[in-house]
């Protein structure tokens, strides 16, 4: 059963990576009800939930992955990209801070990016910047930190490096 449950949740996962939010939630969904306790169950489905733009049922299933296991990095960052959406920029910031902690040494770019997302609605640029600059040196292949760092940029007026960022996060596939 344990490798039915891990195929279905590798299977959710890269539906949700194509944008095949539903097909990701219909996989999510079963692997729950296999195993009701599966804390990457909800923090997969979290983040479909924020794909589908609702955000108070992925703020929902994040709890439920961090009540059941309070150490997996990922559910914070899910839960931080859902208070994002919602434009409560001081709760994503605080969820993305804890997921960066958590994380530990591992080298992980996400929730950098998604933080530095925060500071520029904050209007925190240089700290967007900085956080840009760590995800890109964990993944140099990180489009979203490009783009979020030419935003950062262009807001400072610093045009031809945000232009340059903006240019590279294309180049990369970006395309949000």
């Amino acid at each position: 059963m344990v490798d039915m449950i891990r195929d279905k949740l590798d299977k959710a996962w890269d539906a949700h990576e194509r944008g095949e939010n539903l097909d990701a939630l219909k996989l999510c969904n079963e692997v729950l009800e296999l195993d009701p306790n599966s804390y990457l169950a909800y923090s997969y489905r979290a983040s479909v939930y924020v794909g589908l733009k609702n955000c108070y049922k992925a703020i929902d299933d994040a709890n439920k992955s961090i009540e059941i296991k309070p150490t997996y990095y990922y559910s914070y960052n899910n839960r931080g990209w859902a208070y994002l959406e919602l434009g409560n920029y001081e709760q994503a910031l605080s969820d993305f801070s804890e997921s960066i902690k958590r994380v530990g040494r591992r080298k992980y770019p996400i929730p950098y990016f998604n933080r530095a997302a925060a500071y520029i609605e904050l209007k925190e640029y240089e700290k967007a910047i900085e956080d840009c600059n760590k995800a890109i040196e964990f993944k140099p292949t990180c489009a979203e930190a490009y783009y979020n760092r030419g935003l950062a940029y262009e807001k400072l007026g610093e045009i031809t490096k945000s232009q340059a960022d903006f240019v590279k996060a294309k180049q990369l596939g970006y395309n949000g």
